[in-house]
């Protein structure tokens, strides 16, 4: 099942990443109040202004960017988690 999103929503796959320290300890942290990195699986058609103006999303399928954690409606869909997002709930890009 593919989920397409539609006006300025985003569909994002949250990207589990694992800290470690120097020597290779992995450290866990649930808690954790940093941003998580996630891939854009889905891009709507972007959204219009008060005044009828169409402004197109900028954001491309493939894009790695941060969200906040807890943020946007979480779905699972063929047993990958997803979550659904309003295009300016995404902090930025990750550039690697």
């Amino acid at each position: 099942m593919n989920a397409q999103a539609v006006g300025d929503r985003i569909v994002v796959k949250i990207i589990n990443r694992e800290d470690r320290t120097e020597s290779g300890i992995l450290l866990y942290r649930p808690d954790s109040k940093e941003p998580e990195h996630a891939e854009v699986l889905s891009v709507g058609d972007g959204q219009k202004t008060k005044k009828g103006k169409w402004i197109p999303s900028e954001f491309n399928v493939g894009d790695r960017v941060l969200v906040d954690k807890g943020i946007g409606t979480a779905l699972k869909l063929d047993g990958v988690n997803v979550v659904v997002l309003k295009e300016d709930e995404i902090i930025g890009f990750i550039d690697e």
